[in-house]
């Protein structure tokens, strides 16, 4: 919770309900975020390896989703810190 709270701010996304039918190319998501500038150019002498980027760019793009499940009792799991299972399959 605590490191989502200190990111997410970092990560420009689109306000659907702004209903903005354009926008800028790298106004959004990880291509528009002043995070992973920092992240690639080594901010503090973090070392990314390309899964640890990917992992980052994929959440800016898909809009920095708190949440990694739609169960609620997961979602219950999550916000008090505590480690959840991979979704589960139907």
């Amino acid at each position: 919770t605590y490191s989502y709270n200190a990111l997410a701010p970092r990560v420009p996304y689109s306000d659907q309900s702004s209903m903005e039918s354009l926008s800028r190319p790298d106004q959004y998501g990880a291509r528009g975020s002043g995070l992973m500038k920092m992240l690639l150019a080594g901010h503090h002498g973090v070392q990314l390896d390309d899964d640890d980027i990917e992992r980052l760019v994929t959440w800016m793009d898909a809009n920095v989703l708190f949440y990694g499940t739609f169960d609620p009792e997961d979602q219950a799991r999550q916000q008090r810190a505590e480690i959840i299972g991979g979704p589960k399959l139907e």
